[in-house]
């Protein structure tokens, strides 16, 4: 859903692009936030594109079809397909990309697994099997980096980014768990219920469920996409089945609705929604997707007096929606060397041999993925040095995976790995 006023807009929205993905139509409408109309229309194939995710610094859009089971990469500057991944069908439905953008993970349908694609070469990096229904809730915060999924059996699954290793198997979160949404801060995570019409709050700090919050009588709200506002006071939640969205007091849990205006089948039949809120926080849209079609519109939402306020005309079908990162902010180390980074990570890999901290024969082999790229990026193949980096970063997390090496050496191999990568041109 898309909320928004036809105000005076602030120079921070600037450039800012809502990212709908219509999934009836086979198509993405590109929408100006500023002036709340659509200013492109990419064409995917004609499959059915429902979730959709952008890289944090905003050059690629990642969306999952649920037909085809593809994940379509878009360049954002020329909105040209640059690739198409298949994963197989019913294997691609939602979609989130972790917080360092080095990898998408992709949910499939009701019961099927979740994907995971190393968005810098842009190929299958990695299945983890279960019945998943589709939430996906990438967090960082002080105890690291995990995945919260939404399984089926209507409970959360919590896994480590860096590892893809299991944390916890499944928390109770009542039946109908379908998508999920974390505050800022990682403390919590909010999970849609669909039929108990319900909002799920887990505790990431002890991985609980702490409370439930009822939306309204069970079975009128049909609960899908839901998203915290940017200063963390309230959850929007896409209840659209009763043509509104609920807008929960995160302080006290109480709920209050925003009315929507008719626009096809919503209100009679059960409709799928996705929840998107500007930077600063003072609009959020609203898709609103029919299996039985007929709805063609995202609605916009005014944050201060929670009324809607407008609709946009886009494709047939909206259901998933990604708006585009803030501005850049300056380059931390704009003079960052990349050859002393990797000839860094060289004297790690031998004092962890060194010291007994992995195995002679498993170090001989990051050490010689580091020198590959050390060797190519001195000769200028920057591509090959690229690979390499990403060779070395996946191998580390391998070993962590299988108890090889262990996190507190494994993870900080990692995160200067990913930041040479980022910085290799």
């Amino acid at each position: 859903m898309v909320l928004a006023t036809f105000v005076a807009v602030p120079a921070a929205w600037a450039q800012q692009r809502l990212y709908v993905a219509n999934g009836a139509e086979g198509t993405i409408s590109v929408v100006d936030v500023d002036t709340m109309t659509v200013v492109d229309t990419i064409d995917v194939g004609g499959g059915g594109p429902w979730g959709v995710a952008i890289t944090p610094d905003g050059g690629k859009l990642y969306v999952a079809d649920s037909f085809w089971g593809d994940v379509i990469v878009i360049d954002t500057a020329t909105h040209a397909i640059d690739e198409v991944i298949h994963l197989g069908i019913g294997e691609a439905v939602q979609i989130a990309i972790t917080p360092d953008g080095t990898e998408a993970w992709v949910a499939g349908a009701w019961g099927q697994t979740v994907k995971i694609i190393d968005t810098t070469t842009n190929t299958l990096d990695d299945t983890i099997e279960g019945g998943f229904s589709g939430g996906i809730s990438l967090i960082m915060d002080g105890s690291g980096e995990r995945a919260y999924l939404t399984t089926d059996a209507g409970s959360v699954a919590v896994f480590d980014i860096d590892t893809h290793a299991v944390i916890d198997a499944g928390i109770p979160a009542g039946s109908h768990a379908y998508l999920s949404a974390p505050n800022a801060a990682g403390s919590r995570v909010y999970v849609s219920r669909t039929a108990p019409n319900m909002v799920a709050v887990i505790d990431t700090s002890i991985n609980a469920v702490i409370d439930q919050i009822p939306l309204g009588p069970e079975g009128s709200g049909f609960p899908t996409g839901l998203a915290v506002s940017p200063d963390q006071d309230k959850l929007y939640v896409a209840t659209l089945f009763n043509l509104s969205a609920a807008v929960v007091d995160l302080a006290s849990h109480s709920v209050d609705h925003v009315p929507l205006a008719t626009s096809g089948v919503c209100g009679t039949e059960l409709c799928y929604g996705d929840v998107v809120f500007t930077h600063e926080g003072a609009r959020v849209f609203v898709s609103a997707y029919s299996t039985a079609g007929g709805e063609s519109l995202v609605h916009v939402i005014d944050a201060t007096t929670a009324t809607e306020i407008a609709t946009i005309p886009v494709g047939l079908g909206p259901i998933g929606m990604a708006i585009s990162p803030p501005p850049d902010e300056p380059d931390p180390e704009p003079d960052f060397d990349v050859l002393a980074g990797i000839k860094r990570l060289q004297l790690h890999v031998k004092w962890l041999i060194w010291t007994g901290k992995v195995s002679p024969l498993r170090g001989l082999l990051l050490y010689t993925q580091l020198r590959v790229a050390e060797v190519a990026y001195e000769r200028g193949w920057t591509s090959l040095a690229e690979a390499s980096m990403v060779r070395f970063r996946r191998t580390v997390r391998y070993f962590m995976h299988h108890d090889y090496l262990r996190e507190e050496y494994g993870r900080p191999l990692v995160r200067a790995a990913t930041v040479i990568i980022q910085h290799i041109e």
